[in-house]
Parts: C-alpha cells; sequence; structure tokens
C-alpha cells in the first residue's frame, strides 16, 4: 500500500463517519473517536502497512503478573473476539489495544467492514472480556 492510498481510505471512513479530520497527517498518523472507540491509525512506510489500534485499557502501574498472558491466551483461545486483529500491549505507554494491519489497499467497503469488526470486538473487550479475565487472575478459583 501506498501513503497515497492510506490517506485516501483514512479521509474516506473519516468522512464516513462524520470525523472532522482530513484523514493522516503528513508524518503519516492520526487518531480519532469513531462511533465511540477510540482509533489511532498509522502507516508504516518501510512495509507499506496501514495499522489501525482500537484503545481497551491503560495501566497507571504495571498490569498485575499473569494478566497480560491471560488476556493473550483469551484472544488466542477464541474466547474473546478480536475483530480480524490481535492484541497488543505496548510497555512504554501501558496500553492494551486490537491491532488490525492492512497490508494491500482493499476497496473502501471492505475496509469500512473489517473497522466495524475492529470497533466491535474492542467494545466487546472494554465491556466484558477484560474485566472477565482479570477478575480470573487477581481472584482464581480455588
Amino acid at each position: 500500500m501506498t501513503f497515497a492510498e492510506a490517506q485516501r481510505l483514512i479521509a474516506a471512513h473519516f468522512k464516513h463517519h462524520k470525523v472532522q479530520q482530513p484523514g493522516l497527517g503528513p508524518e503519516g498518523v492520526a487518531d480519532a473517536l469513531v462511533a465511540g472507540e477510540q482509533l489511532h491509525f498509522e502507516f508504516v512506510p518501510a512495509t507499506g502497512t496501514l495499522r489501525a489500534s482500537a484503545f481497551i485499557y491503560r495501566w497507571r502501574e504495571w498490569p498485575v503478573p499473569g494478566l497480560l498472558e491471560a488476556l493473550q491466551q483469551e484472544a488466542k483461545s477464541g474466547r474473546g473476539e478480536t475483530g480480524g486483529g490481535s492484541l497488543e500491549y505496548v510497555s512504554e505507554r501501558k496500553t492494551l489495544s486490537l491491532v488490525r494491519d492492512e497490508v494491500s489497499c482493499p476497496p473502501e467497503s471492505e475496509f469500512e467492514q473489517a473497522q466495524t469488526a475492529l470497533r466491535q470486538a474492542c467494545t466487546q473487550w472494554r465491556g466484558d472480556v477484560f474485566a472477565r479475565v482479570a477478575e480470573r487472575v487477581r481472584h482464581p478459583a480455588g
């Protein structure tokens, strides 16, 4: 994917959701609230990848031991729908997000469907999955 293709996709996505931004900035990054979810888009020129991240959670302190592993296991098992993305923890920011990478430029309608699935999965993670897994890790049945 080229920067121009990524820019066109994000601009169309924002217009579709009435987000008052032109799309990716000159540095290839855009942040927006879309349909109630905080999204971060980034174009990676070295690989031609457009990365979409849907924010789930930010810790003030480090996550309790075993929580990240349990969350990853939940995602891998299929019990936590990921919307076609993957669960990613960024330690520098102490954030957990669902991330989906596009390496080729899909039609706008396919991109919209993929982003809808990612946002819906993020809503599920924030509303149910994260709390359920955190409770299990903090208070294991015994």
